[in-house]
């Protein structure tokens, strides 16, 4: 064995999945990411396999996932498995074999249905605040980067899918203030198409009333 790296010494992130990290396919990044970082490369499997294996699990990560991905993400990790020379490869790999077994339906879905169930990959997601919540406040119009909130004081506030970066800054202001604006994968809830007066507009489930009318 050339490499000195060893299991232990992966920082940072968990080497095996556990549900309370909410997102399979984040962890898989976020672990490829720091091994890659940590191993000498020395080796082409660990360098190469380790490196392919974060390109196509990014791009999952970001709604670009193909129905192959899953089969070709198994080869990768069964060959770092078995001719690697790096601790830190092979173990990551198999973590990954073993989450691809135990939560295949949430890989599934970042592929399939270019949905996160955690709602933390963030190109999968989407934000929006709630009409009944939302105070007119401003705060979270002036501090958008994208300029993607539209409103005024005292008006329903509405977030432009399109220009929306999905950063999350909205959603940590208004958490301290109203808890307007939430995150929302598959299922999204109805929110005012423009900026009305705050106080007009009352949700009922997933769905929305305006002034007694659904919309």
């Amino acid at each position: 064995m050339i490499c000195e790296k060893n299991a232990e010494a992966i920082a940072g992130v968990d080497i095996e999945f556990h549900k309370e990290n909410n997102c399979v396919v984040s962890w898989a990044l976020k672990l490829l990411e720091a091994v890659f970082a940590q191993t000498c490369g020395k080796t082409v499997f660990c360098r190469e396999g380790t490196l392919q294996m974060r390109k196509i699990i990014k791009d999952i990560s970001e709604g670009r996932g193909h129905s192959e991905d899953l089969d070709i993400i198994i080869e990768l990790c069964k060959a770092i498995k078995e001719m690697a020379d790096c601790e830190l490869s092979k173990k990551a790999a198999m973590s990954i074999l073993n989450s691809i077994d135990e939560y295949k339906d949430e890989w599934d879905a970042h592929i399939v249905r270019k949905r996160c169930p955690g709602l933390i990959c963030s190109r999968l997601v989407t934000f929006h605040i709630l009409g009944e919540k939302c105070s007119g406040c401003m705060q979270c119009l002036d501090k958008c980067p994208e300029q993607a909130i539209s409103g005024a004081k005292d008006m329903i506030h509405v977030i432009d899918q399109d220009q929306c970066s999905r950063c999350g800054i909205c959603i940590d202001i208004c958490s301290n203030v109203c808890g307007a604006i939430v995150k929302a994968g598959g299922v999204k809830p109805k929110t005012p198409d423009s900026p009305i007066p705050v106080g007009t507009w009352q949700a009922k489930g997933l769905g929305g009333l305006r002034k007694g009318l659904r919309k």
